[in-house]
C-alpha cells in the first residue's frame, strides 16, 4: 500500500513538472500573425484585449523588434519578450525562421519598429508599425 502511494506522488509530481513547460495561451483563443519580409505585411493591425500578436521573421537575418516610445506593455502571454510577470520587455530579436508573440492585456495603441537588415547607408532599414488593442 505505502509503495503505491509512493508511485502515485511520483506520477503526479512528474506530470505537473512536464505541464510547468507548455507555452502560456491567449485569453481569447485569437492569433494574429505579422509575416516579416521585405516588408511586414500587417503594419497597421486591430485586436481584442487577450488576443495573441505573432511576428514571424521570414527573412535570413534576425530582425528586432522594438516598441516606441518604450511604453510599459501589460500582457497576458508572451515570447521573446521576457520580462517581469505580466510585464514584457519593449524590444525582442527574433533569429531567421523564429517568432514572437505578446498578448496585450489592455487597450491602447502600441506603436513599433522593425529593425532588418539591408544594403542601404547604415546597413539596415526600419518598418514602422502598430498594434491597435480593443477592449
Amino acid at each position: 500500500m505505502k509503495t503505491k502511494t509512493i508511485i502515485l506522488l511520483c506520477m503526479a509530481v512528474v506530470f505537473m513538472i512536464g505541464c510547468a513547460g507548455l507555452p502560456k495561451t491567449t485569453r481569447t483563443g485569437a492569433i494574429h500573425t505579422i509575416r516579416i519580409e521585405k516588408t511586414l505585411s500587417d503594419p497597421k493591425l486591430t485586436v481584442q484585449a487577450g488576443d495573441e500578436i505573432r511576428w514571424v521573421n521570414y527573412r535570413t537575418e534576425p530582425v528586432t523588434i522594438e516598441f516606441v516610445p518604450d511604453p510599459k506593455i501589460s500582457c497576458s502571454c508572451e515570447k521573446g519578450f521576457s520580462g517581469m510577470v505580466g510585464k514584457a520587455n519593449q524590444s525582442a530579436r527574433i533569429k531567421a525562421g523564429e517568432f514572437v508573440s505578446v498578448c496585450f492585456s489592455e487597450s491602447g495603441e502600441f506603436k513599433y519598429n522593425v529593425r532588418m537588415t539591408a544594403v542601404v547607408i547604415g546597413g539596415e532599414t526600419i518598418a514602422p508599425g502598430m498594434i491597435m488593442v480593443e477592449k
